[in-house]
């Protein structure tokens, strides 16, 4: 081979080179050194609850300085290293945060729970204890004949206040008093019933039914 075609050889060589390097623009990974590590305090707890997020970024070496994001798993998001995010809804989420530095880029993932509030258990009720009278008794005379309905003897173990109901064949008397007069002004047989109840929730009324002779 004569000295002109090795240089010429040469120059070629180098020139391909050249290109192969200029022609590697393929973005670069988070297997090329970039990391981020992810943390929430609290990751748990009642709502609403309040949770500060904070990015850890290593590996970036000369690039410019990292961007990091977070996306809390709710639909909001931030674009700083350190947040706080507040969850009003219970629910689990998949909080991300990515991190970007040059062409390369690397994420994690921290899970936080928000739970409800749980209602404190109610104590165990006792019902009330009902005592009933009348006056006249037996609920019985001529026309016009007033009866005095009396539940006032009743009493409640809890403390609860206590609510009583009449009826009086004419109608529905609810109250917070604990006697009730009335009066029957024609001769009849009539059906009266006093209830009583306290306030607990889905608590049974106690009644008592009367029959009611009136000549």
């Amino acid at each position: 081979m004569s000295k002109r075609r090795g240089v010429i050889a040469l120059f070629l060589g180098l020139a391909l080179a050249g290109c192969d390097d200029d022609d590697d623009d393929s973005p670069s990974g988070a297997s090329d050194g970039l990391s981020v590590a992810c943390n929430a305090t609290p990751t748990s707890g009642v709502v609403p609850l309040a949770v500060q997020f904070s990015a850890t970024v290593a590996g970036a070496g000369d690039d410019a300085a990292p961007l990091v994001s977070w996306s809390f798993g709710d639909g909001s998001a931030a674009s700083v290293p350190t947040a706080t995010r507040t969850y009003i809804a219970p629910g689990t989420y998949a909080a991300t945060a990515e991190a970007r530095a040059g062409r390369r880029s690397a994420s994690c993932n921290v899970t936080v729970t928000a739970r409800a509030v749980t209602p404190p258990a109610l104590p165990p009720n006792t019902p009330p204890s009902a005592r009933f009278k009348t006056n006249p008794s037996p609920p019985t005379g001529r026309a016009p004949l007033t009866v005095d309905f009396n539940a006032c003897l009743s009493v409640d173990p809890d403390g609860d206040r206590l609510l009583f109901r009449f009826d009086m064949f004419d109608g529905l008397y609810d109250s917070g008093h604990c006697r009730r007069e009335h009066t029957y002004r024609t001769p009849g047989i009539f059906l009266a019933k006093v209830c009583v109840t306290d306030e607990f929730p889905g608590h049974a009324d106690i009644c008592q039914s009367y029959t009611v002779s009136v000549q």
